[in-house]
């Protein structure tokens, strides 16, 4: 992170050291700001003395600090609209570009406000103060424009909010087949305690001790049995017993944990062993009349 920090602050001191090269460039051979030769060595100097600040800071401040630092960035809006006044031709701009194309990322609001300032300053010199041909204000406000626009990268965070949206889909869509699968982990581990029961059934000859049967392998202290179209003729309290009907079978059970009665699994073990030993509890019920 450090890394990654550091590389961020060296971006913004390079950003800068572009624009104020720009300057220097523009100033001496392009004409752009109309400045007598005392005056704009002083402005030189002031942007250098600038830079040579900005470079002490960054070695001074914490990875990270120097690109967030506030006071640096209301300076460096300072100097765009110094740029701004003073420029006389397309080339003057230029340099305007390169610093809001720096802060538009982090600070599209700001950036927003300062670009239609800007804009207002140009045309206030180009039609009342005839400094701007009609051809070049025009290049001039399209170039802030596009520059602020295109470094802005909202493709980028058009993309990353895509990214986001179906890496949450993504994740809800995990989360859904994680419960899936976890049900039917289940079921399975169900399945495979009642396999064992049934292996267990299968080595009686008899079923006149299915009840009993039932009771060892729920845990149970009673087991009654009995087809749902005759009325129960046993009188238990319903709070301490789990009643469930399969089909024209009801089946009665009292476990012995009382935590049992509220646990969804063991619930769900008894109607799944209910189903499959269906025909031998109707055997059963058929035999004990």
């Amino acid at each position: 992170m450090k890394e990654r920090n550091r590389s961020l602050d060296l971006y913004f001191l390079g950003s800068k050291l572009i624009a104020i090269s720009f300057f220097i460039i523009a100033l001496y051979f392009k004409q752009a700001y109309g400045l007598d030769k005392d005056y704009a060595y002083s402005i030189m100097f002031f942007l250098i003395a600038y830079l040579v600040a900005n470079i002490i800071l960054i070695l001074r401040l914490p990875e990270g600090r120097y690109a967030k630092k506030k006071i640096l960035r209301i300076i460096d809006y300072f100097v765009v609209i110094y740029l701004a006044l003073l420029s006389l031709n397309l080339y003057g701009l230029i340099p305007i570009g390169f610093l809001l194309g720096l802060y538009v990322v982090y600070y599209f609001r700001e950036i927003s406000l300062l670009l239609l300032f800007i804009i207002f300053l140009l045309l206030i010199k180009a039609i009342l103060l005839h400094q701007f041909t009609r051809e070049e204000i025009v290049l001039g406000i399209l170039y802030l424009l596009g520059s602020a626009f295109i470094s802005s990268k909202l493709n980028l965070l058009w993309v990353i909010q895509l990214k986001n949206t179906l890496l949450t889909k993504y994740r809800n869509e995990l989360k859904r087949k994680d419960v899936i699968i976890g049900e039917l982990s289940k079921k399975i581990s169900i399945f495979e305690e009642i396999l064992k029961f049934l292996e267990l059934l299968s080595r009686k000859k008899h079923l006149e001790d299915l009840p009993n049967f039932l009771k060892g392998v729920l845990k149970a202290e009673v087991v009654y049995l009995q087809k749902a179209d005759k009325p129960i003729k046993v009188n238990f309290n319903r709070e301490e017993f789990i009643v469930t009907k399969v089909g024209n079978i009801i089946f009665i059970i009292k476990p012995k944990e009382k935590y049992l009665l509220n646990d969804e699994r063991y619930k769900e073990k008894i109607k799944t062993l209910i189903t499959i030993l269906k025909p031998y509890i109707e055997s059963f019920l058929a035999n004990s009349k």
